[in-house]
């Protein structure tokens, strides 16, 4: 494909100054991010995870991979198939890597403890 310029270029030396508010500090909103919507709670808890530490056999392994199960439900609120992504993620980074059977074992276990303590 090709581009097309819709109009003629400036000089850079006549190009007009920022208009005053740009020069403002940048002003968050008090909600950057819809909670109602999966894909962004996936992506914070993907985020979330690359900030942990990861699970070592031997150093409290099993316990630190079932207290990130337990965040996707609780932190992030996400079903099984929704948290089993940024988990695969976070245990490609464990030492020794769970399997899969493990990991599906620990996301059950944390969803029906996330689910219990909601009841």
């Amino acid at each position: 494909k090709q581009y097309e310029l819709l109009s003629p270029l400036v000089p850079v030396d006549e190009l007009r100054p920022l208009p005053e508010e740009f020069h403002k500090p940048f002003q968050r909103s008090a909600q950057l991010i819809d909670e109602s919507d999966p894909l962004r709670r996936i992506h914070r808890a993907r985020l979330w995870l690359s900030k942990v530490e990861p699970a070592v056999s031997g150093n409290g392994g099993h316990s630190r991979m079932f207290y990130a199960c337990c965040q996707m439900f609780q932190k992030f609120g996400l079903t099984l198939d929704q948290a089993i992504g940024p988990i695969l993620e976070f245990n490609a980074r464990c030492l020794p890597p769970f399997t899969m059977k493990e990991l599906r074992h620990k996301l059950e276990d944390a969803e029906w403890t996330n689910h219990v303590s909601r009841h």
